[in-house]
């Protein structure tokens, strides 16, 4: 189905290089609800390398994952993509063990998601070669359909708690601090960041 190749494009490209083990395939879609839940899934440790961050997860946990897709009126309501319950405990990069295996897994992981940025960029510069010389209505119902997705996206994270651990200092004596949020946000406004629905095409998207 056109709608379930959406969805399953959009999760592939924007999560599948934090979440251990998605399979985009096995998305069961409510094609009149235009619900998705994802449920108890885990991050991977990796997840938080493209900040350069002097941590690492060492275990994530994602509690439940719904997107809302109003695919009867896409062109005026917005897609929603909720987080509820989203769980870190992180560790100086000093304390993970060394792993071969894994090791060669995030080597290998880190060299895919470049070879696909490449690729993304190549087809960014071919579509926008080739929407300058055809008109934007040779745009594809299924381009058409991600593009509205993602210029109307609403982005929700519930329930944030995040533990740092550290046993560097004294190995017999492990400290640990942690943290809660309520919720984090993301919605499209206009140039005056008020919020509103894009139903046009712009050259720039406004988020709060």
């Amino acid at each position: 189905m056109v709608f379930e190749n959406v969805v399953g494009y959009l999760l592939d490209k924007y999560l599948s290089d934090y979440i251990e083990n998605l399979d985009t395939k096995k998305l069961k879609v409510d094609l009149w609800s235009g619900n998705v839940v994802l449920e108890n899934l885990y991050l991977k440790p990796n997840a938080l390398a493209d900040l350069n961050l002097p941590v690492t997860i060492s275990l994530g946990y994602l509690e439940k994952l719904t997107l809302q897709v109003p695919w009867k009126n896409i062109y005026k309501q917005a897609t929603k993509a909720t987080i509820d319950g989203l769980f870190l405990l992180v560790v100086p990069k000093t304390e993970v063990e060394y792993d071969a295996k894994r090791d060669e897994k995030e080597q290998h992981e880190a060299k895919m998601k470049e070879v696909h940025q490449i690729e993304e960029l190549r087809k960014e510069q071919e579509a926008l070669k080739n929407a300058k010389a055809s008109n934007k209505n040779s745009d594809t119902f299924v381009e058409r359909m991600q593009l509205q997705v993602i210029r109307n996206l609403e982005l929700s994270i519930r329930n944030i708690h995040v533990v740092y651990e550290d046993k560097s200092t004294k190995p017999n004596h492990p400290f640990a601090f942690g943290f809660t949020l309520h919720y984090i946000t993301l919605h499209t406004t206009n140039p005056d960041w008020q919020p509103t629905i894009l139903t046009e095409d712009t050259p720039l998207i406004h988020k709060v």
